[in-house]
């Protein structure tokens, strides 16, 4: 058994507005409704938990492939409750 796990480039201040994470599509689509989810945890729980769901969809269909293969990847992700 093979756990891969890439190592992200760190996001600084520094970080040109133009650099592009190596993500794909789907997931990076999911990015900001977690940082919603996180934003919105405290003051509004339904449109945090909304939030959450929708970054988990995409982090699922993220995951899946069209075609089958020999070399398949798992994204792993722990969600702490709201």
């Amino acid at each position: 058994t093979l756990v891969y796990r890439t190592k992200i480039p760190r996001i600084k201040r520094t970080t040109a507005d133009s650099y592009q994470i190596d993500l794909p599509l789907g997931l990076c689509e999911g990015i900001p409704y977690f940082a919603a989810s996180e934003l919105l945890a405290s003051e509004d729980a339904d449109r945090a938990r909304e939030a959450r769901k929708t970054f988990e969809g995409a982090l699922e269909r993220a995951g899946k492939r069209d075609v089958s293969c020999n070399e398949c990847f798992q994204i792993i992700y722990s969600a702490v409750d709201l």
